[in-house]
């Protein structure tokens, strides 16, 4: 279980994932999310309150993204997201969230041999990769001075 692996942010993001695909699936859900994301209670959602919610929802949006949903799914120019218009937006964003969970989950954990410890690599030292480019394989050495 790749979870247990996961920081903080990783653990939002995965959260925040499968609300989105639960939202998608059961409209109760979905309405539930709207009205957290409506947090001055108009009924509708700005692009303030809409990008807050997707990005704890794990979607980062940069403003011209947002200008395009706002464009299809905003279908009256008034610059708000209705109800309706955002169980629509849930449900276009459903299969991407699918797919991030899964690479999420999927992704490879390096662990020590014989131990269920995450591997931390030294802060400096050498890093020896084989980097697989097709069907040739490239060794690639470099020096670490700093890693995040």
């Amino acid at each position: 279980m790749k979870e247990q692996w996961f920081d903080e942010n990783q653990k939002q993001t995965f959260n925040g994932l499968k609300r989105i695909l639960a939202a998608a699936s059961d409209i109760e859900q979905a309405k539930q999310l709207f009205l957290d994301a409506d947090l001055d209670c108009s009924g509708y959602l700005d692009k303030d309150e809409l990008l807050q919610v997707m990005s704890e929802l794990g979607f980062v949006m940069s403003e011209e993204k947002l200008e395009d949903i706002f464009a299809i799914f905003d279908v009256d120019g008034a610059g708000v997201i209705g109800l309706e218009d955002f169980v629509q937006l849930v449900h276009s964003q459903a299969k991407e969230a699918s797919q991030r969970l899964q690479e999420m989950v999927e992704y490879q954990v390096m662990v020590l041999e014989g131990t269920t410890s995450k591997y931390v690599p030294p802060k400096t030292g050498f890093l020896s990769l084989k980097l697989v480019d097709g069907y040739k394989t490239k060794l690639k050495k470099q020096v670490i001075t700093r890693y995040s």
